[in-house]
């Protein structure tokens, strides 16, 4: 096993991920960890996602746009170790599998000696794309899957079909089998709602037989006050969740309940991590401090308003150090809410 794999398997299972990685980059000056929105086009019309509110057309990264972020990556970095710790989530507002580049894209960071990861809906899984994930060593995978029943995920995931979706789990779960490959590893995400927090429990047998051993519970990330009465009422969510959890030991499957970076509770966001050490790129190289901001509502103004810089155009270093993202920063540090995160349902502070 490489020094990578132990430091990073080690630190996840220890919770010292977050401040392992802060640490590293303090020293290598710029963030470690990309999220790369590779493309705007989806297939799916999601009721909570900003997505549906879209009016310009689909957007595309490309190989060569992701090769330049990477060089300017490189350029920054003072010591070629931190290169085997760059961890790049290739998940936007938009389907991944729809841009022609992405199996390239992910070939090309894997040979860079990076992480891979990202989230997918699983509607267009083909055999042939579970091969070459598996064949490209993907580090990790979250399966979008927001309901039990037939009828709340396809509520939940407007377009696709529940039982189509199944089936492509299944498949990747047995070719992985057949290969007898541990990676990509399989987390299947269920963002819980006041539509579907009631079907957790099940979900659990239902990921039980579809071969996934964890299952990803991330709050709904009410940034977008339109979206608040989507968001699970608190007591019905310890409810559900006391009771999938007692399920899930039954079953041999692992439950997690937030992401590492953030607590279930509100914190004061001068302890935002995200802001602090990662990037959010989107599909024309634009920078923004986080995901979260991608909900805010009508997604290319919160672009255009709030976006730091862009990538594409100056590299990672101009952008990450220009006046404008290092006083975004420094407001945080001081425990000041920026106008853009105003509405983060994750964080508190004083007003701007």
């Amino acid at each position: 096993m490489s020094i990578k794999s132990v430091i990073y398997r080690s630190a996840r299972l220890s919770n010292l991920y977050p401040t392992l990685y802060l640490g590293l980059e303090k020293i290598a000056g710029i963030p470690l960890k990309y999220q790369l929105e590779l493309t705007t086009a989806c297939n799916l019309a999601c009721p909570f996602c900003t997505h549906k509110d879209l009016t310009q057309r689909p957007k595309m990264m490309t190989l060569e746009h992701v090769r330049g972020v990477v060089q300017s990556i490189e350029k920054e970095l003072p010591i070629g170790l931190f290169k085997r710790f760059l961890l790049f989530n290739l998940t936007g507002i938009g389907e991944i599998l729809l841009n022609k580049d992405t199996f390239e894209i992910i070939k090309y960071l894997k040979q860079k000696g990076a992480m891979v990861t990202f989230a997918d809906n699983f509607t267009l899984m083909k055999e042939d794309y579970v091969r070459e994930l598996i064949n490209l060593k993907v580090d990790n995978i979250f399966i979008s899957f927001d309901g039990a029943t037939k009828k709340t995920y396809e509520a939940m995931r407007v377009g696709a079909t529940f039982e189509d979706t199944i089936a492509n789990i299944k498949r990747f779960v047995a070719v992985k089998k057949e290969l007898g490959v541990t990676l990509p590893n399989l987390n299947l995400r269920f963002v819980p709602t006041s539509e579907n927090i009631n079907e957790l429990p099940r979900l659990v047998d239902l990921v039980a037989e579809m071969g996934v051993k964890i299952i990803d519970i991330p709050q709904l990330y009410v940034v977008d006050k339109m979206n608040t009465l989507l968001k699970a009422l608190e007591r019905d969510f310890q409810r559900y969740k006391k009771e999938a959890l007692q399920k899930a030991s039954e079953k041999g499957i692992s439950l997690s309940f937030s992401n590492p970076f953030v607590s279930e509770q509100k914190q004061p966001i001068k302890k935002c991590t995200m802001s602090q050490n990662s990037m959010y790129i989107d599909a024309s190289g634009y920078v923004l401090p986080c995901c979260l901001i991608t909900q805010m509502g009508d997604y290319e103004k919160v672009v255009e308003q709030f976006n730091q810089g862009n990538v594409v155009q100056d590299g990672v270093g101009a952008v990450w150090n220009n006046e404008r993202y290092r006083n975004f920063r420094d407001t945080i540090k001081k425990n000041k809410v920026p106008l853009m995160c105003d509405m983060c349902d994750l964080y508190y502070g004083d007003k701007e």
